[in-house]
């Protein structure tokens, strides 16, 4: 199923089904929120309004993906927290408050298992204000 927005510039969103390892599985593929925080608000209205209408049971896991060149080296997009906090006021369900981040086109980049750890920990871990 696939529910377009009079937009263009926001995209659709599209739902997959499927099964994995006897697992029944129904994929959202919303459109991104942008590096820049031009279009995260509307974006934000246009999921908060139809995934809900994809998923009627609400969703058990939820992915972020982001290009890893969208990353200065220490700095996180400054769209994150505001991706993670409008996900978190969608819902009162705890297992929602926790997110998977993953990084995508990271090939070219060249860094230790340990620089790895230490870039996670201090900037997904330890809260932006400390």
């Amino acid at each position: 199923m696939t529910i377009r927005t009079r937009n263009p510039l926001l995209g659709t969103v599209k739902r997959y089904d499927g099964y994995a390892e006897g697992i029944k599985l129904h994929v959202v593929d919303t459109p991104g929120f942008d590096v820049r925080s031009i279009k995260n608000e509307e974006i934000t209205s246009f999921i908060a309004y139809k995934v809900p209408r994809l998923l009627k049971d609400g969703p058990d896991v939820i992915f972020f993906l982001f290009s890893v060149t969208d990353f200065t080296i220490g700095i996180m997009p400054s769209n994150i927290a505001t991706v993670f906090n409008f996900v978190s006021s969608l819902t009162t369900n705890e297992r929602l408050k926790k997110f998977f981040i993953v990084l995508t086109r990271a090939d070219s980049v060249r860094m230790t298992d340990e620089e790895e750890q230490l870039l996670i920990e201090k900037e997904i871990i330890i809260p932006p204000h400390h």
